[in-house]
Formats: C-alpha cells, structure tokens, sequence
C-alpha cells in the first residue's frame, strides 16, 4: 500500500512567500511526477472533492473511481471516469465508504478485526499533511 503525502499546508505558506513562491510548483510537479512513476492500475477517491480529483486525474492511471455527481462536492466526479452512485444521499462516512470497495467486491461483512487495512503515518506524516 502506498500513502503519498500531500503537502497543502507548506505549499500554501510558500506561494505567497516572495522568496520561495517558485519552489511549490517544482515540488508539486516531483509529487506528480512520483505518482506516475509507479504506473498504478485504479485510483480510488473516497475524498469526493476537487482537490482529490485533480490528484487522481494528473496520476497518469488510466481508470480513476470515485463517487457521482450526487455523491461528491466541487465537481469532483468530472475527473473519474467511473462513478459509484449509492441508493441514499443519508448515509455516514463510513458506510458510504464501505459501500465505495464494494464495486471492487469487497464484502466488509467477511472481514474479521485482524483483518481490516492498517496505514501507519508516522507524526512527522501527519504534520506534513495539514
């Protein structure tokens, strides 16, 4: 599993800074650049927003799924080209998301506690990912 860190918080600060306002398109074209290199298959955007849609389009995989026009915020389902409808717009989080793996064929019900994805991020991931 891979967890790319996306740095908005430092990216932000540095675009309005004088002095550094050129290094955050250098760094946002190596983040792309990295993302493309490993050829990934399928992209799964269980974010729904703009900023996670134009990550997923610029990642160069060729089948990008996320949620449809119903389901998502900031037209984000323009940059997937397959869309998961769900059956009711009242639903939390997690079950929307549960509900997203099962058009891999994912069934939540099998799974057992010892079984469920663990992504470790160390602190100094979360602090870059602000």
């Amino acid at each position: 599993m891979w967890l790319f860190v996306f740095k908005r918080k430092k990216w932000t600060e540095e675009i309005f800074s004088i002095q550094n306002f050129l290094n955050p398109f250098k760094e946002v074209t190596a983040f792309f650049r990295e993302i493309r290199e490993e050829q990934f298959g399928l992209v799964l955007d269980f974010r729904g927003i703009l900023k996670s849609g134009v990550i997923s389009f610029f990642s160069g995989v060729t089948l990008r799924a996320g949620f449809s026009r119903d389901y998502s915020k900031e037209c984000n389902y323009q940059f997937n080209n397959y869309r998961i409808t769900l059956e009711t717009e009242v639903i939390n989080r997690i079950e929307r998301n549960l509900k997203f793996i099962s058009f891999l064929g994912i069934d939540h019900n099998d799974c057992g506690d010892d079984q469920k994805p663990i992504i470790p991020i160390t602190d100094k991931g979360r602090l870059l990912y602000r």
